[in-house]
């Protein structure tokens, strides 16, 4: 019964695709379907309102369902904004012409065809267009009666005879016709420095305008800033609290842990005092002593900071007269800050000579099946990962590397030993291995718990096994 229900189920008139969607996969929790997405996606391309997203969908079948909601959502947004620029349109002829025609009365007709109350003959026998009802959203004039919002309430304002998604829709309308000439004319220089999504070249700022922002509950004046191009619109954590819309909630009932653990949390990169990292060496691989590759002259000085920033924290040194058969040649790729630069050593010869460590590495599958039932969560990064770790002094040899400021190598583990993410992982697994709710993947630690006790319990084992082992976390 189920089954027949959700195959003859079909879009209602005004109805969205989301909508449609969304009664779908409603329906389809009781039809033990094996895949929930290819059955939902069936029957959209046979039952949607619009015959232009099934032509595109029956034309490119490899298609899944996301990318057929994405352009469903394309063009009903593009028909809803077609239908307001048409109305705009056959509004301005109308009072453009040099005919007159008696006044209709709207509020005794609303969701009906008005064109009736026209006593010109030759306008009866005009055709009708067919537009989108700013009551209900569906077509107008309406083929089966008056219009579905008649003495409906509206879950948005509360008022009576129209739906909530109308109001959305003709906010969108009124913000792609002013909100251009609402920013342009009201813009204030403004020097802040916005970064995109993922890094990045910062976002050109035009300028900073404040507008007023209304919820269900409360009204703001906020800033906002324009940017340059075709970016979408954020809302920023501090508005978005002060309007209600986020709340932030950290109910940990341990007391400060940066206090408690105050070794743990320390502004500077630990060392790990449970041992020293070997390197396997083969010893049959013949060294190579690669040349030295030629530093920009504009970049060497963020270089000599990097290195003397490294000899600081203890994790390189600098070599004096002892042989170095093994010499490889560095990269220095720019951070997202234009003023400092990273130092990489390029690894691939000396690696063929590093024999690996083969420790399992979990997997994200696994890590999902350990969280089951879990309800509480906390995640902790250790600074600087692999820099924690102290190489053995007979296996520093094999990370020399060289620059224009001479020949140094690493003290601590460093980022591109081939063997180094298992080494890692099989340290921190150790170290936290007696904790019952924590686990690892690589320099992140997740602790979780079913309640709030049991997570706060597993935090504070974690907390207590990485101030023993001298590892720091960033705060």
């Amino acid at each position: 019964m189920e089954v027949y229900k959700f195959r003859t189920h079909k879009q209602k008139e005004g109805q969205s695709l989301d909508e449609f969607v969304t009664e779908l996969r409603n329906i389809a929790k009781t039809c033990e379907f094996t895949n929930v997405d290819k059955e939902i996606l069936s029957q959209v391309i046979q039952n949607c309102k619009s015959n232009r997203l099934r032509r595109r969908a029956l034309r490119e079948p490899d298609k899944t369902l996301n990318d057929i909601l994405t352009l469903g959502r394309t063009l009903e947004m593009a028909d809803t904004q077609a239908t307001e620029m048409e109305r705009e349109t056959t509004v301005n002829k109308i009072t453009n012409t040099n005919k007159t025609y008696p006044k209709t009365n709207y509020k005794q007709q609303r969701g009906q065809q008005a064109s009736s109350s026209y006593h010109n003959p030759n306008y009866s026998n005009r055709p009708t267009r067919q537009t989108q009802c700013r009551n209900c959203g569906g077509q107008f004039p309406h083929k089966n009666g008056p219009c579905p919002a008649n003495g409906k309430t509206c879950n948005a304002c509360h008022k009576q005879n129209h739906f909530a998604k109308t109001l959305v829709r003709q906010s969108i309308s009124w913000m792609i016709k002013h909100i251009k000439t609402l920013a342009l004319q009201n813009l204030t220089k403004n020097d802040i420095k916005l970064l995109p999504y993922g890094g990045g070249k910062p976002l050109e700022v035009t300028g900073a305008c404040e507008l007023g922002v209304e919820t269900k509950h409360k009204y703001g004046v906020h800033k906002f800033y324009v940017v340059r191009g075709g970016h979408g619109a954020l809302i920023g954590y501090p508005t978005a609290s002060q309007l209600g819309l986020v709340k932030i909630i950290q109910p940990i009932s341990i007391q400060a842990p940066e206090k408690r653990y105050p070794d743990v949390f320390r502004d500077e990169i630990g060392k790990y005092t449970g041992g020293s990292v070997k390197l396997h060496i083969d010893t049959d691989i013949r060294p190579v002593a690669q040349r030295n590759r030629k530093t920009a002259f504009h970049i060497r000085p963020k270089v000599e900071k990097e290195i003397q920033k490294l000899l600081d924290q203890d994790i390189i040194e600098k070599i004096g007269n002892t042989p170095t058969p093994w010499v490889s040649p560095i990269v220095t790729p720019p951070k997202k800050n234009p003023e400092e630069i990273r130092l990489c050593v390029d690894m691939r010869e000396a690696n063929k000579a590093i024999i690996r460590e083969r420790h399992l590495l979990p997997t994200v599958e696994e890590l999902i099946h350990d969280l089951n039932h879990a309800s509480v969560f906390s995640k902790l990064d250790l600074r600087a990962g692999y820099h924690q770790l102290e190489l053995q002094e007979p296996s520093r040899y094999i990370t020399t590397f060289s620059t224009h400021m001479g020949l140094f190598r690493y003290k601590r583990l460093n980022f591109g030993i081939s063997s180094a993410s298992e080494i890692f992982q099989e340290t921190i697994r150790c170290v936290i291995q007696n904790v019952q709710n924590a686990k690892n993947i690589s320099d992140d630690i997740i602790i979780y718990g079913k309640s709030q006790e049991e997570h706060d319990e597993a935090l504070n084992d974690t907390l207590q096994a990485l101030q023993r082992n001298g590892l720091t976390v960033n705060s």
